[in-house]
């Protein structure tokens, strides 16, 4: 148990979104001081702590093209670019332990959060609050998979995306 306290920056914000943080300043404060203290469910990735969301395969690809620089300077639009080039080549399958599980996946995800990258629904059955984490699987072998993957994750419905498993894990 370690308490923290969250002042929400960033360009995605997700933990803030999921806890519903405020973002003025004096509010920031007050909540700081006053607020309510919350439990939240921890992962270990190869013997580092993870908060809120991993990713691997294709969250690897985009984030590997990802000009720092310019994400801070221009926020969510220099994920353009890093995603269309990830988008462009065929998805390549790697193998994870999940919980003991061997997992094949062209896209992993495991998050104890609803969203995604800000404001897309991951998985309604997903809460920060709530122990445990979900596991999202993608196996798209191809490239019309992995866009189809990502209409129904803006369309808040990836769960029907049929190349996508969800498990929960500890």
């Amino acid at each position: 148990d370690m308490p923290f306290g969250l002042i929400p920056v960033g360009t995605g914000n997700v933990l803030a979104e999921e806890l519903q943080l405020p973002r003025a300043a004096d509010a920031i404060a007050e909540m700081l001081l006053h607020g309510s203290v919350v439990s939240l469910s921890m992962a270990s990735v190869n013997g580092a702590l993870c908060l809120l969301m991993l990713g691997a395969g294709f969250d690897g690809e985009v984030i590997a093209r990802l000009p720092l620089e310019l994400k801070r300077r221009i926020g969510k639009p220099s994920y353009g670019w890093p995603i269309l080039a990830a988008l462009a080549r065929t998805p390549r399958t790697f193998s994870a332990m999940i919980d003991g599980r061997e997992c094949a996946a062209s896209w992993l995800v495991v998050s104890n959060a609803a969203r995604y990258g800000g404001r897309f629904l991951l998985s309604p059955r997903t809460n920060v609050l709530s122990a445990g984490f979900n596991v999202v699987i993608s196996r798209a072998t191809n490239r019309r998979q992995r866009l189809w993957e990502l209409f129904h994750l803006a369309a808040g419905r990836l769960e029907r995306a049929s190349s996508i498993e969800m498990m929960p894990a500890q």
